[in-house]
């Protein structure tokens, strides 16, 4: 039996919150988990809180076949030492993206935080 689209991301969903993502309570019908991650810069106006990595869901309909479609999206978002805001983010990855892949898109998004961070205060001086 042929898994469906939908049947596919409410896996990978079961997987991510199986290794730490959680629901988020929100009233942002995208916003589908966050996980928060240790040893990373913080933002700027989060002091003391670790980075928090936000996964969205997209549905959208196919006109032409009449059906819907789903995207991953991840995001980080945070405020740089000179008080300038920054989204950084993967979209419009496919429904079929595994948790594994998803979380190494994380980890890409962190790392190049952290690059974007030391840059910004290193422009400072």
């Amino acid at each position: 039996m042929k898994t469906t689209e939908q049947e596919t991301v409410f896996n990978t969903v079961e997987e991510l919150k199986q290794s730490g993502w959680k629901q988020y309570p929100s009233a942002e019908p995208r916003l589908l988990l966050y996980k928060t991650f240790e040893g990373h810069e913080e933002c700027a106006c989060n002091k003391g809180k670790w980075m928090q990595v936000q996964i969205y869901l997209s549905s959208f309909q196919e006109l032409e076949h009449q059906v819907s479609r789903y995207q991953f999206e991840v995001e980080v978002r945070g405020e740089l030492p000179d008080g300038e805001w920054a989204i950084l983010s993967f979209y419009g990855l496919s429904s079929e993206t595994t948790k594994e892949k998803l979380e190494s898109k994380a980890a890409e998004l962190l790392a190049t935080w952290d690059w974007m961070v030391r840059n910004n205060r290193a422009n400072q001086n």
